[in-house]
């Protein structure tokens, strides 16, 4: 008698295979929550930090637009700057220039391309695409421009709208069919020749972009 009560007490203390399996299910189950919120939270960590890195690219492209307009003045003309002079005539029939990707300037040592960490790039060096995250394209219009200009060319009110796009390709956006993506696989973001292109991937959500605007004034006299 007391050999089967021993017995059964022995069998009630195990486990039974459903039980095992039910325990291993709620632990894969945990398992991959945790997971999947670690790779959210990478994420978000990786976002918020191209975000700032790209927001301090349009603000010192900003920086760099101010700059350009200390050599425009009423006896220098705006065709003497770097990147201001691409604005383009002020007349009310002719429309703002859209959007462009400004050259690099030896001497400033500072262009549309930008590594990882926010440093310019120079596009004339080999490879420079594997090196480049960020890139940069500028609009410039005039603010105000007369009914009935003079004639072209007019600087109207000596103030231009300048903005700045800084723009990244999106982590889960490899595609070899994007406009701004060639044969090699390197991503080549500041190629002159795809601002059309990017700009429409831009607009379908191919890329991350920030917008600036700031207002450029003609320096007096």
């Amino acid at each position: 008698m007391s050999r089967v009560a021993g017995s059964r007490r022995s069998r009630d203390a195990g486990y039974t295979a459903v039980e095992l399996l039910m325990s291993l299910t709620v632990l894969a189950l945990g398992t991959s929550g945790i997971v999947a919120m670690q790779r959210v939270t990478l994420e978000s960590n990786r976002y918020a930090k191209n975000l700032a890195i790209a927001t301090r690219v349009g603000e010192a492209w900003a920086d760099q637009l101010v700059a350009d307009a200390a050599r425009w003045t009423p006896l220098s003309p705006i065709a003497n700057t770097t990147w201001l002079n691409q604005v383009g005539a002020c007349s009310t029939n002719v429309p703002p220039v859209g959007w462009l990707e400004p050259a690099w300037n030896q001497v400033r040592v500072f262009g549309p391309a930008f590594d990882a960490l926010g440093n310019p790039v120079d596009l004339g060096v080999a490879a420079p695409d594997s090196y480049t995250q960020f890139c940069v394209h500028i609009r410039l219009a005039w603010l105000h421009c007369e009914v009935s200009p003079t004639s072209v060319g007019t600087q109207g009110s000596g103030v231009i709208r300048a903005e700045v796009r800084v723009f990244w390709r999106r982590d889960d956006d490899r595609s070899s069919s994007s406009a701004s993506w060639v044969t090699s696989g390197q991503a080549n973001l500041c190629n002159p020749a795809n601002v059309a292109g990017v700009t429409t991937d831009i607009d379908n959500g191919g890329y991350n972009a920030i917008y600036m605007s700031t207002a450029i004034r003609e320096v007096p006299q």
